[in-house]
């Protein structure tokens, strides 16, 4: 099979269908994804990256459900029914060349409470099996790139040098020889609600390659063909260090009374996270009531490194013209504090 996929890489074949189990698509950089139609697990990847990667489950039920394949073959699309949720799973590789060395998939995980009743906590897992097998090693990746992981069996050789960018949210990231695993946990999730996940598997020559793509990933998301609404339920962001999802979009116009949401990231010491009081102003309007804390993000040895705070049912009727939201977090003397600006513009400019 390995010696089939190469083959087929090597002849400048995009996608080839086996049957109705798996297809492979090339990158932007000829690396490529042999992609499992119905749990949208990559097999092996390119010269065995992977033995099984990505695998989804739900309250430790494995997601398995009859994919969608678009014709060009860089989206496979699944939904399926399960624990009181419907889960959908979009698996996209892009076509665009962002970093020469090196290829990206994205996964976007979703559950979504289409009931009457709220579902208790769910918890999204993703396991994967390496193809470094016993000589799996990790690798450090550039100071300020976090929620992601770095693997390969050395530099420029082997198998290709990896980056697992989970981003936050996550929890039990563990790596046990060449098995690897993390999880998402979401709150009660209420009618109605959704939430997703966003992951980005990266293949690259060399680890410098890796590390330089999931940057770019990390500070410019790629949101190509995610909905609005998966962009909107979106609970992790891979760059902690920035904002995280906004909105609407900077310079958006909107109608007078639009309802909207706006999420960032506060960084700040432990002295003040660990302990904090948050509140919100909008233009000088008090809108701490519509905000809270959604995630304490930490690093490796535990401590508490930030604030992922979202503000929900927010209006334009506000203001017109620029908006400035301040979020600020305080204990004691210490504070903390993270912007965000946009523009909101009169409705009748649109049409001029």
């Amino acid at each position: 099979m390995k010696n089939f996929a190469r083959t087929l890489a090597s002849a400048g074949l995009l996608l080839c269908a086996l049957g109705a189990q798996a297809h492979f698509v090339s990158g932007a950089n000829g690396f490529f994804w042999d992609i499992d139609n119905a749990n949208g697990v990559i097999g092996d990847g390119t010269n065995d990256a992977y033995d099984g990667a990505y695998r989804l489950s739900v309250n430790g039920q494995e997601v398995v459900a009859a994919g969608t394949v678009s014709a060009d073959g860089r989206t496979l699309y699944l939904a399926t029914e399960m624990a009181g949720l419907r889960v959908t799973r979009t698996v996209y590789v892009p076509t665009g060349l962002r970093v020469s060395g090196a290829d990206y998939l994205r996964y976007v995980d979703c559950v979504e409470n289409t009931g009457t009743s709220t579902v208790a906590g769910v918890t999204l897992a993703l396991q994967t099996n390496l193809g470094s097998d016993g000589g799996t090693l990790t690798y450090p990746l550039p100071a300020g790139l976090r929620g992601a992981l770095g693997t390969d069996d050395g530099d420029g050789f082997g198998d290709p040098s990896l980056v697992h960018l989970y981003g936050t949210h996550t929890q039990d990231m563990t790596l046990s020889e060449d098995a690897l695993s993390w999880s998402f946990l979401t709150p009660a999730v209420k009618a109605g609600k959704k939430y997703c996940y966003r992951t980005y598997a990266i293949q690259a020559t060399t680890r410098a390659l890796a590390s330089e793509l999931a940057q770019s990933l990390s500070s410019n998301p790629d949101v190509d063909g995610m909905t609005a609404v998966e962009r909107k339920s979106l609970q992790n962001a891979s760059d902690f260090s920035a904002q995280l999802e906004v909105f609407p979009p900077r310079g958006a116009v909107l109608p007078a009374g639009t309802s909207f949401d706006v999420a960032t990231i506060i960084s700040a010491p432990a002295s003040v996270l660990s302990a904090y009081t948050l509140s919100a102003k909008l233009n000088g309007v008090d809108v701490s009531a519509a905000c809270r804390s959604t995630q304490a993000l930490v690093d490796a040895s535990g401590a508490i490194t930030g604030h992922a705070v979202r503000c929900t049912g927010l209006s334009s009727q506000l203001v017109t013209g620029t908006n400035d939201m301040v979020f600020q977090v305080r204990a004691g003397k210490e504070s903390a504090k993270a912007h965000v600006f946009w523009q909101v513009l009169p409705v009748q400019s649109a049409a001029r």
